[in-house]
């Protein structure tokens, strides 16, 4: 195991994220390591232009300033704990002990289905053929996300926003506050513009 003590930073990061698989000790010792190479003066870091340019992909909240003795520590002593930083799915949801107020619903589920039906409703509504979103009108019909959507509402309870009404507005208007949001749709994904990749609902019309 001392080998891995050793090496890169990339080294490090690859061996930091199969953890589950090496000793507590290690974890301790990588954990310390990495938050001493990449994020130690981050003020200083963050300007110059050797800043790391993967950190999207680090689970900042397994970077410790200090060494820890146990995994609980590392509620208190990682790099949360000391900087606010906007960080999705962070062990930090685990202390909201409170988190299940703020769902006054349990289920909700959009699905378009892009049926003829639907499709043929925005071509009615669709004055300039130059302005025809032909991608939307190529789309596959999903009956099935439609069957899926009524049997999880019979079995969970809540609501099945289906057909014209699954569109995007109303998916942004209603969506919170649910313990489980389901999305039976299509989607695209860009890998030289991630911006651009979305899902697919149903047009306002």
């Amino acid at each position: 195991m001392a080998d891995c003590f050793f090496g890169s930073e990339p080294d490090k990061v690859m061996k930091f994220r199969t953890l589950a698989r090496l000793e507590l000790e290690l974890f301790y010792f990588l954990s310390t390591n990495l938050y001493g190479l990449r994020l130690q003066k981050i003020s200083d870091i963050i300007k110059s232009s050797s800043f790391p340019t993967d950190i999207s992909n680090q689970n900042f909240e397994l970077l410790t300033p200090k060494p820890i003795r146990r995994f609980s520590d590392l509620a208190k002593k990682n790099l949360l704990a000391d900087y606010t930083i906007s960080y999705h799915y962070s062990l930090f949801l685990l202390q909201q002990k409170d988190i299940n107020k703020q769902h006054q619903n349990s289920f909700i589920a959009f699905a378009p289905g892009f049926t003829d039906g639907l499709k043929n409703s925005y071509l009615s509504v669709s004055k300039d053929s130059f302005k025809i979103d032909n991608n939307y009108l190529s789309l596959l019909p999903q009956p099935f996300s439609i069957d899926l959507a009524e049997k999880s509402k019979s079995l969970l309870g809540g609501k099945s926003i289906t057909y014209g009404q699954s569109t995007k507005q109303f998916f942004r208007e209603n969506a919170g506050g649910h313990q489980v949001i389901h999305i039976g749709t299509h989607a695209e994904s860009n890998n030289d513009y991630p911006e651009y990749s979305r899902l697919i609902f149903a047009k306002n019309i």
